[in-house]
Order: structure tokens, then C-alpha cells, then sequence
């Protein structure tokens, strides 16, 4: 197995993790192996997952595949044959990673964040408001890209701090054109998906980053910043806390009070703010510009 450095972890896999830190060898934090997973009794919804959360045990199943997650140190791994590598990759770095984060004790949003002059953000919102095309856009302003999709939280006694994840955005080929690029410059997720995989410069260290700011995405007729009250910002922050996908076994699985109680000091100890924008992508530069101007406003008023 490659160690790999991920979320401040060492991970041994038994799979390659394309974009991830390779690792000095040492003591492994979380081993991801190879394994028949017994998926007997556990019925499917209508998407055709199945998911089974028991004690310090969730186990997740995909018609492509599954996996089973013991306490956040061990990752089974179950994929169908002839699966491509790269799907389960994405499988492991997407929903099994969000959940081990979680049983590990870290708080993980379903997010994307950004240092700006060493201050992070973290952009949550709805599919389709541009977390991954702001940060994109703040990228190639300069700053470093911390996560793509999942970021991950300590609540630390001098606040929240950001540990980086690993710098790769998922695109679309018609916003990658949006964004001035050429999709076909980029590889597809896997053979068969346009979606294309967009890796970026690795930022300069792998230190944890003191979280601002929580910026809540959503649409609207012209571009506008403005705080949350401590109840909305605290509905948006559970709404996206990236156990609560998978309904409320897996909740009760990680602890539904642990999920309480870090939603609500991150609300208590950051600004939440309302960011809202035009739905084109030709205003993503205009909209960076004016996260970038808040952030370093907020910094001055410190």
C-alpha cells in the first residue's frame, strides 16, 4: 500500500488516490483495502443504494459498488468487477471519505473552501450555485484552493481551523468553456462521463487554515453579501452537514448530538453571510472580487 497524506491523515489504499499527497511510510491513520462486503437483508431505495449504519459500522452500496466503514480508521472496499479505478476513487475521496472525516470526530461540510491571504472560506449552497466554479474563479485570482466538495473542520480553542483536502475540482466541459479553458485539456472523471477533473497547484503548505468565513450561496437578481441571523446560518450549516445526505440512521450512527453541538459553535464562533448572485457564469469574476474584498475588509477590522 502507498501512504498518502489526506485531511491531516496518513492513508494506506490498496487503490490509487489520483491527486493525493503521497506520504512518508509510517504508522497508518486509516487503511483502505479490498473486500467482499454481505449486502444480504439490506433493501435498496429508489435510487438503487442501500445503506446500512450500525454502531461505529456504516456500510453504503451503489449499483456500481460499496463500502463499509469501520470506527474512521478501516474503508472495505466492494466495487463490481470491471469497474474503472477512477470511479472508485471517486467513491473513496467523495461519500466514504465525508463519512470517515465524521466518525473520526471532524466536522465535514458539504463545501467547497478557499484560503484568501490565510484566511479560509467556505462556500455552501444548493447543486448548482457555484462552490466549485467560485472557487475556480478565486484560483486563478491567486489564492489556494483547501477542498473541492467535502471540507473539513476542527473546532480548535482559538476557533475553527480548515484542514486541506486535496486541490482537484469537478467541471463540466460547458462551464470549464465558461471559465476560459478548454475542457478537452482536462481528463474525464472515467471513460464514458463528460465531466472533467481540473487539478490544482498544491498550496504552498498542508497546515491547517483559521476558518473567517461561511458564505451560503444562493441566487438571486444582482449581487449581494449580507449577514445570516444566528437561526437561519444555523439551518443552512445543518442542511450541509454531509452526514445529513444520507438521512438519519447514519446521523444517529455518527451522533446526532455530536452534530448539534459542532453546527451550532460554528455558527456561534463565524460570520455566516448570505451571498447572492445572478445565476451566469460571466459574473463569477465580479462575484470573486467582492468575496476577496470582504474577506480582507473583515481582516482590517479585527
Amino acid at each position: 500500500m502507498r501512504p498518502t497524506r489526506l485531511y491531516d491523515l496518513t492513508i494506506h489504499s490498496a487503490f490509487p488516490l489520483p491527486g493525493v499527497v503521497s506520504a512518508p511510510a509510517g504508522e497508518a491513520d486509516v487503511t483502505i483495502e479490498r473486500g467482499a462486503i454481505d449486502w444480504a437483508g439490506v433493501e435498496a431505495d429508489v435510487s438503487g443504494r442501500r445503506l446500512r449504519a450500525q454502531g461505529e459500522a456504516i456500510a453504503i452500496y451503489w449499483p456500481e459498488g460499496g463500502f463499509l466503514l469501520r470506527a474512521g480508521r478501516q474503508l472495505i472496499v466492494d466495487p463490481i468487477p470491471g469497474v474503472h479505478e477512477a470511479q472508485v476513487a471517486l467513491f473513496i475521496l467523495g461519500a466514504a471519505m465525508g463519512l470517515l472525516l465524521h466518525q473520526r470526530g471532524l466536522m465535514a461540510l458539504h463545501a467547497s473552501a478557499v484560503a484568501i491571504d490565510g484566511r479560509g472560506v467556505v462556500f455552501i449552497g444548493p447543486k448548482g450555485w457555484g462552490k466549485s466554479t467560485l472557487a475556480v474563479t478565486l484560483a486563478d485570482l491567486g489564492h489556494a484552493v483547501l477542498t473541492d466538495d467535502i471540507a473539513a473542520i476542527v473546532m480548535q480553542s482559538g476557533g475553527p481551523v480548515i484542514v486541506p483536502g486535496a486541490p482537484q475540482i469537478k467541471l463540466w466541459p460547458d462551464t470549464l468553456t465558461a471559465l476560459g479553458r478548454r475542457p478537452e485539456d482536462y481528463e474525464r472523471l472515467y471513460p464514458g462521463i463528460e465531466k472533467r477533473l481540473l487539478r490544482l497547484a498544491e498550496p504552498s503548505n498542508h497546515e491547517a487554515v483559521p476558518l473567517s468565513t461561511v458564505f451560503c450561496l444562493d441566487g438571486g437578481a444582482r449581487l449581494s453579501i449580507e449577514p445570516l441571523s444566528k437561526t437561519d446560518a444555523l439551518q443552512r450549516v445543518m442542511s450541509h452537514w454531509y452526514g445529513a445526505r444520507y438521512g438519519r440512521g447514519v446521523i444517529e450512527s455518527i451522533g446526532l448530538p455530536i452534530h448539534l453541538r459542532q453546527c451550532a459553535e460554528l455558527v456561534r464562533q463565524t460570520p455566516c453571510l448570505e451571498l447572492r448572485r445572478p445565476p451566469s457564469l460571466g459574473t463569477l469574476a465580479g462575484v470573486a472580487e467582492r468575496v476577496v474584498e470582504h474577506v480582507r475588509r473583515g481582516a482590517r477590522e479585527i
